[in-house]
């Protein structure tokens, strides 16, 4: 589906905590760890997590596809890796609040100091507006961020 020859990927993802030697191993990066492990997987997962992202989000793009990406990525969204690969030309996708309001994120989680919660997208996605509420506004203990796109900009992949 689509209109014309513009096409649309909405792309959700969580990549897990760094491991902290804290967690009694119900952590869900401590379930992906037991996981790969027992497939031979000897990998960090935050490392597999990046790599297959990339990858993909690299090949919508070959596609022609444009992309927003929502995300728990648990790690700042301005100055951590996956921000900073975000950003390099071949992937070219912007941090979605700060491009609309000139703001950066406040921070996500409600004991957190930095936000590590955002929507990232291409070049070709107009962002009109952004909304995040305070925590608890939505479900579980992050804020929720609202970002409102044209629908010129945008436009549903479906089967296709």
């Amino acid at each position: 589906m689509g209109s014309g020859s513009k096409k649309t990927i909405i792309c959700t993802c969580y990549q897990s905590h760094e491991p902290t030697g804290k967690s009694a191993g119900f952590r869900v990066g401590d379930q992906h760890e037991r996981y790969f492990e027992q497939r031979g997987e000897t990998r960090a997962v935050r490392t597999m997590f990046f790599i297959q992202l990339i990858s993909q989000l690299l090949t919508w793009k070959e596609k022609g596809y444009d992309i927003i990406l929502v995300g728990d990525f648990n790690e700042n969204v301005y100055s951590g890796r996956i921000a900073k690969r975000l950003g390099e030309p071949d992937l070219n996708m912007e941090e979605q609040c700060l491009k609309c309001t000139r703001s950066p994120l406040p921070p996500s989680h409600i004991s957190g100091t930095t936000p590590v919660c955002a929507v990232y997208a291409t070049a070709g996605i107009e962002v009109v507006n952004v909304f995040v509420l305070e925590h608890h506004g939505g479900v579980g203990d992050h804020r929720l961020i609202v970002a409102d796109f044209t629908s010129v900009s945008f436009h549903n992949v479906g089967n296709s």
